[in-house]
């Protein structure tokens, strides 16, 4: 009996061997025969592909990946979902692609895109059947090829000429090599520096001093072995460039003094000026709607010739006689906070207009503590300062600007035309803290209309009031530096015979060579602080362009919320009951706004808060809703977005990385449809993040929506939402 029953044990086993051997020679995953090697920026194909001829029609694909002791499921193929086959991790949301329509083939390979440093490393691909499993590992290295490399002549040292070649954008650090007409390496002494950027690829810096009586042909090679790919450059040095003297040194030395005293003047110009503009444009953000009151109050101010007025007493009006003078007081007070209005005088000679305390709206009251004015008068502008004097200014206004600044505790006085600042004047410290300020004006004479109080003023077309300006400069500039390169031009062919003695040419030529660079880094350092005022100027003029924008529930996938308002949307992580219709997005957690635009120029904000994943931008209103899409300008969408709370992209063809220091909280879309562009800001520093120019694939006659992600349908939802926010609030 015993016998018997180990002998069918046995059978049976041998029968479920035969069965797994069966199928194990049935399906097998061909390795690559090398590592992968990704391009940084562009796609790549990881190949995994079964041996196989009749595929299952339930099979599961599963690429992992391994690296920096890390493990991340990139991205699952599940045959069993019919719905939503597909899962890709958050750090690899959009960037994977199985190739289905080849399942059938055998080939389950995965397209991975906009390959970054980070994505190196061992990529395991798993197959699933129902009584069968294998995988296969693949290496993927990443490299990068940098821009073409440029040889620079950095001048004389002792009787040779240094010269440097620079490159950017390596991976991994290439080696450089200086050759000789012939090919061969030259024998020169080389000093070599591969700097690590803060993204992780290489730049090259590379030196030499090229003896006199050597091989004038020199050329710079930048190697990448990896990918087996260089850049050269090549330059000709000619005996000239050789140390000599010239009777021209002295005139090249006399315009190069020059140029470097029109710099610094024309340069401490254009900043004061820009710093004055941008003042401006910051008081001009705090547009509030002023209204006045029908009935006249009078008001007894300490004013010089005000027309119209009663003077208490026998003596001639001066900057200290108290005058009563009937004003239109403003119906809204303002307790806290910046508030800028703006009144037009026109060709008015004779006004009076300011702030005035709450308590102060009575008899009595004293400059620089019960009211701060500024008035005309006979062709000229008065200002009360309390315990300052009287200041005269030539008066040429028709649109005066007043900030009423609480925060800073005072008011400024603006000549909103020529943008620029008439006065400052400091309000008494030691304020009531619930105390309220009022805006006033002197009432028309012969009539009760007031004067109209611009909530807005409109901006100039021709663009920023410093334009011509900074043309001019340029002009200047230019003409320096032509006739500095004549006169070097000269110098390079004059007869060697004209020497002077080398060592004190040689001297002056050290002296020359300091102070051209310390000239070069005052032009560093004020390009840098006038381009974040230029840009800080810019923001502040596109949020006079600010819109109200809504979502629209309709365009909202499923599982999207949006608010009663509609001024927020979160993702519930849960597919609700919605009706069905042609503008609701059904595979992407995407929602657009009820408002489209076909022209004209629109601005709105969206607080991300501490959100990990977002997208925002404009889409068109022929995007796909149904399906997968992709987010590119080539699909109708021009968004940015961030992923896993640590990286930004702009969704270009391919992605392009954002550089932000920090983390983004606020961000402000700019979208002017007219000049064809949509730019992206942070909010928080008044700095632009991204520009978009959308060119050829726009369309005037088609309609943008703003858009919204809370990110990919695989990550886990995310309980803070996006917030539409007013353009007025505190952004600072």
């Amino acid at each position: 009996m015993g016998s018997r029953y180990q002998q069918t044990t046995t059978l049976h086993i041998i029968i479920f061997l035969q069965i797994i051997h069966l199928v194990t020679g049935q399906y097998k995953i061909i390795p690559p025969d090398k590592p992968v090697t990704g391009i940084i920026g562009k796609g790549v194909t990881l190949p995994c592909q079964l041996k196989v001829k009749i595929i299952p029609e339930i099979l599961s694909v599963q690429w992992t990946f391994s690296g920096n002791s890390k493990r991340i499921d990139v991205a699952t193929y599940d045959g069993k979902n019919t719905y939503n086959p597909v899962y890709e991790d958050e750090t690899y949301w959009g960037r994977t692609n199985f190739f289905q329509s080849e399942f059938n083939k055998g080939n389950v390979s995965l397209h991975l895109k906009n390959v970054t440093l980070s994505d190196k490393g061992k990529y395991t691909c798993s197959v699933f059947f129902e009584n069968w499993y294998d995988e296969v590992v693949v290496d993927l290295n990443v490299a990068a090829k940098g821009d073409e490399s440029s040889i620079f002549l950095d001048g004389h040292v002792g009787q040779s000429i240094g010269l440097t070649c620079k490159s950017q954008g390596w991976f991994p650090a290439p080696e450089v090599v200086w050759l000789d007409s012939k090919g061969q390496t030259r024998k020169e002494e080389v000093t070599t520096q591969r700097i690590k950027t803060s993204s992780g690829i290489f730049d090259v810096v590379s030196s030499m001093n090229l003896e006199p009586g050597s091989d004038k042909e020199v050329s710079c090679r930048v190697v990448n072995n990896l990918l087996n790919a260089m850049s050269e450059s090549q330059v000709l040095i000619s005996d000239v460039f050789f140390p000599s003297t010239s009777p021209w040194m002295t005139a090249f030395l006399v315009i190069l003094f020059l140029n470097i005293a029109v710099f610094a003047a024309t340069g401490y110009k254009l900043n004061k000026l820009l710093k004055a503009e941008l003042d401006f444009w910051e008081a001009h953000s705090h547009t509030v709607p002023i209204t006045v009151k029908s009935d006249c109050r009078v008001l007894e101010l300490h004013l010089p010739g005000v027309p119209g007025v009663e003077s208490n007493t026998s003596e001639p009006a001066g900057s200290n006689t108290p005058c009563t003078v009937p004003v239109l007081v403003g119906k809204e007070g303002f307790a806290a906070g910046k508030h800028y209005w703006e009144v037009e005088v026109g060709q008015e000679q004779d006004w009076v207009l300011g702030v005035v305390r709450e308590k102060g709206r009575q008899e009595g009251m004293r400059p620089g503590e019960d009211y701060w004015a500024l008035h005309g008068s006979q062709g000229q502008i008065f200002c009360s300062t309390g315990d300052h004097k009287i200041e005269k200014q030539q008066m040429s206004y028709s649109v005066i600007g007043v900030l009423l600044d609480l925060e800073e505790e005072q008011v400024k006085f603006y000549e909103a035309e020529q943008i620029r600042i008439i006065v400052r004047m400091p309000l008494r410290p030691g304020m009531e803290p619930a105390e309220k300020f009022y805006p006033f004006l002197s009432k028309t004479e012969g009539t009760r209309t007031p004067r109209k109080l611009q909530e807005k003023r409109a901006k100039k077309e021709n663009g920023l009031t410093n334009n011509a300006f900074v043309k001019g400069v340029t002009g200047q500039q230019s003409n320096m530096d032509k006739q500095a390169s004549e006169v070097n031009c000269n110098f390079l062919k004059d007869d060697p015979v004209q020497r002077l003695e080398e060592g004190k040419l040689q001297e002056k030529r050290d002296q020359f060579r300091d102070e051209n660079g310390k000239l070069q880094e005052k032009r560093d350092q004020f390009r840098d602080e006038n381009g974040q005022l230029w840009e800080k100027i810019e923001f502040l003029q596109t949020q006079q362009h600010k819109v109200d924008v809504t979502l629209d529930a309709d365009t909202a996938h499923p599982r999207l919320e949006i608010s009663d308002d509609g001024k927020r949307v979160k993702d519930t992580g849960t597919i609700r009951n919605v009706p069905r219709n042609q503008k609701r997005f059904d595979s992407h957690i995407f929602v657009l706004a009820k408002e489209g635009y076909t022209s004209g120029r629109h601005y709105w904000q969206v607080d991300v808060g501490k959100r990990r994943s977002w997208a925002l931008g404009i889409a068109r209103e022929s995007v796909t809703r149904k399906g997968t899409v992709t987010l590119t300008p080539k699909n109708g969408f021009w968004v940015i977005g961030c992923a896993d709370g640590r990286e930004y992209w702009a969704y270009t063809d391919p992605w392009t990385r954002l550089s932000v220091s920090g983390k983004l909280q606020k961000v402000g879309i700019f979208l002017d449809i007219s000049a064809k562009k949509m730019t992206f800001y942070n909010v928080h520093k008044k700095a632009s993040l991204y520009t978009f120019t959308m060119g050829g694939d726009s369309s005037q006659e088609e309609k943008f929506f703003p858009f919204f992600s809370t990110g990919p349908a695989t990550t886990k939802p995310d309980d803070e939402p996006l917030r539409i926010t007013q353009v007025l609030d505190d952004d600072e």
